[in-house]
């Protein structure tokens, strides 16, 4: 007996089909939990807080003084893993306000130089 072509192109049912369920664990990353491949105490940089404050942005710089006394208060009180993250978020506004007073002393600059440029 002869086929039709829509009887040659399907495949056969699969009859036996079988899920295999496999067990899944998920751990949090280490360095969510634990700062490794630090050692010793965190730096408070206290002296680029000021800097900052002084010379460049002095609302992010407070703020990066705020965070540099944390740094010396937590690691008074033996708390070395809030010390490393208070060091961390006065890195990273140390850093944030240096870049906006950069930003805020080149557009000075350009300004100032697109004003006697057109006069």
């Amino acid at each position: 007996m002869m086929k039709t072509p829509l009887e040659k192109d399907f495949p056969k049912p699969i009859e036996d089909l079988t899920i295999q369920q496999t067990e899944t664990t998920i751990e949090p990353s280490p360095s969510l939990t634990t700062h490794r491949h630090r050692h010793g105490t965190p730096p408070d940089c206290m002296i680029f807080s000021v800097l900052v404050t002084v010379f460049c942005c002095p609302m992010i710089g407070v703020g990066a003084i705020f965070a540099s006394l944390k740094v010396r208060e937590l690691l008074a009180a033996g708390d070395l893993s809030g010390a490393w993250r208070a060091s961390d978020l006065a890195k990273f506004l140390i850093t944030g306000g240096a870049l906006v007073g950069i930003a805020i002393i080149v557009v000075i600059l350009f300004l100032g130089f697109f004003k006697i440029t057109c006069v």
